[in-house]
């Protein structure tokens, strides 16, 4: 099942002043982790209520997200361009 994928307001807001092609690469990406959200990370951190935030290369970009499975949405924190 996709999950639906949400974003932090200021995320939404860097990936609509991206150029097009970069803005598609990412949303792209958005997708498939939203098909297959449980794809083992590069890293888990902790927040400050506890919840486990997982951080993700795919191709040239870092993302931070975390999975809320009891309503069913991937939550996009951050992305970055991968050095």
């Amino acid at each position: 099942m996709r999950l639906r994928v949400i974003l932090d307001l200021d995320l939404s807001e860097i990936l609509w002043a991206m150029p097009k092609a970069r803005r598609q690469e990412i949303v792209a990406t958005m997708e498939m982790m939203a098909d297959s959200p449980f794809i083992p990370g590069d890293s888990f951190s902790t927040d400050d209520t506890g919840r486990t935030l997982h951080h993700h290369t795919f191709g040239r970009w870092r993302f931070t997200y975390w999975v809320d499975g009891a309503v069913n949405e991937l939550r996009i924190l951050h992305v970055r361009r991968d050095s």
